[in-house]
């Protein structure tokens, strides 16, 4: 059937179908193809254009309009739009009915691209004449005219300023009396650019009244569709406010209204307009009104009753002071700074009398803002108020005092540091510049560990005021504290200030501390490594930064090598380790990779501690191992990959050779004759550390071979560490390696070999479980990868469940599948980690549920157990999603013994409970008892804490639910309260204190 905008009969229809406007995105979908002329449209418009019936016109001019609309922006022509938009024009004089739709014609034309020139006088003529009555319109069509002159002013800001004052008067009767918010959004945002862009002249306090009519914004949404809150009008409104500095004169006498009002929302905005309107208005005129200002923000601030009005009234003080300062820059008159500086030093010094009054801190807050407003006002501040703050420094005896003297002056010394004030700025600064060494120093020499800290952080602060002799001064102190300070926050100061010195006078600490410190190292007695200890983390903290780097670093690794002392060892790999893992710098990575060549010395030196097996203590040390390791990672996980491929060329063979003991031609193989071997640790976790953390690119000779030989000897090895790196190296290289047919000929391979030794019973069972761990690790590198093998040994690890002797391995290795490993197989290590592999593998747990039907009753726990690690790490979306049908399991769960099952079920509900999600709504009658039995669970204290927790989320459904058990689980929680655990026992008065509430109006609330 045709279309009756296509045929004759697209008038009949407009007149007796009043909804046929909604057809008119369609009609332009008409036009756009071509199957209907634009001019043709309006041919068969005519009729109900021109009739005599004012509704009749209205929907014809609306249907055109929402045709004009929906074309794109560039599909007309000037000539098309000059007569279009005449049309409309013509139409704005019409009946009252009509004027809005043909304000929608001509929104629509002036976002075209050829809109015609003359458009924009031609309409603004015709509204400002009187033809319409803006405020009779409804809000949506006051909010096209709005949105026209905003195109307008925008647009053809030349034309309209040719009008005159005439257009100006025009807008501001337009925009008079606006109520919609939606509305004024619009308004608001447009009349910056207007007040700024036309000359308001007679006409801007009038301009002024209309917009402060609104101030401040008392807005509160009446219905939920509407996206406008009371923050984007008082913002909006704000901009406006300090549009011009001809405004000054009206805002501030207002702004001062509001403040001395008792109304929180008034003084806020009021500040925030102050604040904003500093940086506008002329400084003549604020000053104007100091008085007043000063005589408010006083009241607000000192001491303040109120923390934001508080904050806010800081922040206006802040900007007059800045205004005032760069009006004395520009005229060279110190007086209209002093002015303002003065009140505030009058009413803040007498403040610092006395420490322990309530004025002191507002005060010294008070004095801060004013200093940090410009380098002037800083000036004026510190000179008056630095000696009064030292000479109550001396005077007080308590802790607690000086410590809130040595914070305020180090505040005053940092805004000074910023400020850039120096005693050249100003020479009354002078003799306070020259005592402020000595009270600082004095105070990081004090006897209480607090007044030192703060003594320490004040020196940091003020490095550049100390001269040569309070530096030496400073540096003695910094070597005894480095060899003997203890407290921990003393300590940290202390490095701070350390620091900070080494990057101001980097010569003088590396003469006066560094060099001699580490000449001190070598000679210090076995009974002395505490101190050393110290004094190593000390210079580490400035080791990543020249020039200490060419001598700290070196040092430390000639004290690991050639001491030979266990202690002095491990202390020294302990630094090297810590500057590597928080320095986070390339430069320092390349120096010790390049430079000192650590990871080859390293790994030298405990190849040769082996095999020469005359200090055993230090080369059978695990920690000592474990750091060396982490070195190694870090250094080669750091370089490029041609460096990689060098290192591990180089490396590789020397550590499997020594290993093995094997010289032959062909790559050797690790040994397996003797599992047990002391060696075992050192060149397993050496060899993961050399090659766990290279690209995938590296290529690892025989590498099948090796897989092979790292599953046996995690098999078969007692050594948990030697296990552990074993299984992890063995799941790392399978990870990386390609997907050919030699990952999968290697995969098959070990699936033969261990799939059916798992499960033979002559194995002992270490052996058995051990087995089952290298599955688990093969099993989590195939699913990080989404590797085509992945699915055979996902539900052969779920067959692996229902056996008595490995299921349990079998079931914590579900948790390791879904946690990140954070050591080697990870993203970081440049291994295969797809996006969404834990929902990959979760996609099992169908099967996993199957299995746990089938289970005899003896394994059942062990299926339980991997469900619940597989929820608690899928996301919380997808654990919701499959929560309906995971209930009953979850049931099943809570019924069972073993803690282990208890506290993964507890977490998973925990998690699912903090949400309130409806589905656990219709099973709360189910859970709740189960839940209560658990608080008193004997075997666990997790199981009785995450049991609390979850009655503590339980109380957040709708009280209809929770009455029927109220009694009841209050009077299991007041059993808890006897708990012999204080963390039990705390849990169980949170809980037990909001169920009091189920069913008052506390609760409710």
């Amino acid at each position: 059937m045709e279309t009756p905008w296509l045929c004759d009969k697209l008038e009949e229809i407009i007149r007796t179908d009043e909804n046929f406007v909604t057809k008119s995105s369609d009609i332009a979908t008409d036009v756009i193809c071509s199957k209907l002329k634009l001019v043709t449209l309006v041919e068969r418009l005519g009729g109900v254009l021109t009739d005599t019936n004012p509704d009749i016109r209205r929907r014809g001019t609306e249907v055109l309009a929402e045709v004009l609309q929906s074309l794109p922006k560039d599909f007309l022509n000037e000539t098309e739009l000059n007569y279009i938009s005449a049309f409309f024009v013509d139409r704005l004089i019409d009946h009252y009915l009509v004027q809005p739709a043909a304000l929608k014609g001509i929104f629509a034309v002036v976002q075209m691209e050829h809109t015609p020139r003359d458009i924009a006088v031609r309409v603004l003529k015709t509204i400002l004449q009187g033809h319409i009555q803006c405020q009779t319109l409804k809000p949506s069509d006051r909010r096209n005219v709005y949105q026209i002159f905003q195109l307008f002013i925008h647009n053809f800001t030349e034309d309209l300023k040719a009008l005159g004052p005439d257009f100006v008067y025009g807008f501001i009767n337009v925009i008079d009396q606006e109520k919609d918010a939606r509305n004024l959004t619009v308004v608001f945002e447009m009349l910056p650019f207007f007040i700024k862009t036309f000359s308001l002249g007679h006409l801007t306090e009038e301009m002024f009244e209309i917009i402060s009519c609104y101030f401040p914004v008392d807005y509160r949404p009446e219905y939920g569709d509407c996206p406008v809150t009371r923050q984007d009008l008082a913002d909006g409104l704000q901009k406006c406010l300090i549009a011009s500095p001809d405004f000054a004169e009206f805002c501030i006498p207002l702004l001062i209204e509001k403040l001395d009002s008792k109304l929180k929302l008034a003084k806020l905005d009021s500040f925030k307009v102050l604040t904003a309107g500093c940086e506008v208005f002329p400084a003549n005129v604020i000053r104007t009104y100091l008085l007043d200002l000063w005589r408010i923000i006083q009241h607000e601030v000192l001491p303040g009753t109120d923390k934001d009005v508080r904050e806010l009234g800081l922040g206006t003080l802040k900007a007059i002071v800045k205004s005032m300062s760069a009006a004395a820059t520009e005229r060279q008159d110190s007086k209209v700074l002093t002015n303002v500086t003065s009140f505030v030093l009058n009413a803040g010094v007498n403040s610092l009398g006395e420490v322990e009054l309530n004025l002191f801190l507002p005060a010294v807050h008070m004095m801060l803002t004013v200093a940090e407003a410009s380098m002037a006002s800083c000036q004026e501040v510190c000179k008056k108020v630095l000696p009064v703050l030292m000479k109550q420094y001396h005077r007080e005896n308590g802790t607690e005092q000086k410590v809130t003297v040595l914070r305020a002056l180090t505040s005053f010394v940092a805004v000074c540091e910023v400020q850039k004030v120096t005693s050249l700025c100003n020479s009354e600064l002078s003799p306070i510049w020259e005592e402020l060494p000595s009270l600082l120093l004095g105070a990081a020499q004090f006897e209480t560990p607090e007044v030192c800290k703060e003594g320490f952080h004040g020196i940091a602060v003020s490095g550049r005021i100390f001269n040569v002799s309070s530096r030496e001064i400073l540096y003695d102190l910094l070597k005894k504290s480095m060899d003997e300070e203890e407290d921990e926050m003393v300590r940290s100061e202390m490095l701070m200030c350390l620091k900070r010195f080494s990057c101001l006078y980097p010569e003088e600490v590396l003469e006066k501390i560094v060099e001699k410190k580490l000449k001190d190292i070598n000679s210090w007695p076995e009974d002395g490594c505490k101190h050393m200890n110290l004094v190593l983390e000390s210079l580490c903290e400035v080791a990543n930064t020249e020039p200490f780097t060419d001598l700290i670093v070196p040092c430390i690794l000639q004290l690991i090598i050639e001491s030979f002392s266990l202690e002095k060892c491990n202390i020294g790999m302990k630094c090297l380790r810590k500057l590597l893992e928080s320095c986070g710098e390339s430069s320092i990575y390349q120096y010790m990779y390049l430079q000192c060549d650590v990871v080859s010395r390293l790994i030298s030196w405990w190849l040769k501690g082996i095999a020469e097996e005359k200090y055993n203590a230090i080369f059978e040390n695990e920690e000592l191992l474990c750091h060396t390791a982490k070195i190694v990672k870090i250094l080669i996980k750091n370089q490029e990959r041609g460096s990689q491929a060098e290192v591990v060329s180089a490396l590789l063979p020397q550590v499997i050779i020594a290993n093995s003991g094997l010289t032959n031609n062909g790559f050797p193989h690790l040994p397996l004759n003797q599992y047990s071997s002391k060696k075992h640790p050192v060149f397993i976790v050496l060899l993961e550390a050399l090659i766990g953390s290279v690209q995938q690119e590296i290529s690892i000779p025989d590498i099948h071979q090796l897989v092979i030989d790292l599953t046996q000897l995690a098999i078969h090895s007692s050594h948990s560490l030697t296990q552990l790196s074993a299984c992890r190296l063995s799941a790392n290289l399978i990870n990386k390696a390609p997907d050919d047919e030699n990952l999968v000929s290697l995969l098959q391979e070990i699936s033969k070999k261990y799939q059916d030794t798992v499960l033979e019973d002559t194995k002992s069972v270490i052996e058995r479980q051990n087995t089952a761990l290298v599955i688990v690790w093969i099993t989590k590198s195939l699913v990080m990868r989404g590797h085509s093998e992945m699915n055979k040994w996902v539900e052969y690890l779920i067959e692996l469940l229902g056996n008595p002797t490995v299921g349990q391995v079998a079931a914590e290795g579900f948790s390791l599948i879904m946690k990140d490993d954070v050591e080697y197989l990870n993203s970081e290590s440049f291994c295969n980690v797809k996006i969404l592999f834990r929902q990959r593998f979760f996609s099992f747990s169908p099967k996993l549920i199957e299995a746990f039907h089938d289970a005899p009753l003896d394994s059942k726990a062990n299926y339980l157990i991997a469900l619940g690690h597989m929820l608690q790490g899928v996301p919380q979306e997808i654990l919701l999603m499959n929560l309906e049908k995971m209930v009953p399991l979850l049931v099943e769960s809570l019924q069972q013994s073993e803690a282990v099952l208890l506290v993964t079920t507890l977490d998973t509900l925990h998690s699912v409970l903090k949400n309130s999600d409806l589905a656990l709504q219709h099973h709360l009658q189910t859970f709740i008892p189960r839940i209560l039995i658990l608080t008193t669970f004997q075997k666990s204290m997790r199981v009785r804490m995450k049991a609390l927790q979850c009655i503590y989320e339980i109380y957040k459904y709708p009280t209809s639910l929770l009455l029927p058990f109220k009694n009841k689980v209050l009077k299991v929680l007041g059993e808890c309260l006897d708990d012999p655990k204080r963390l039990v026992r705390k849990a169980a008065v949170q809980a037990r204190s909001h169920w009091f509430l189920v069913g008052t109006k506390s609760k409710r609330r």
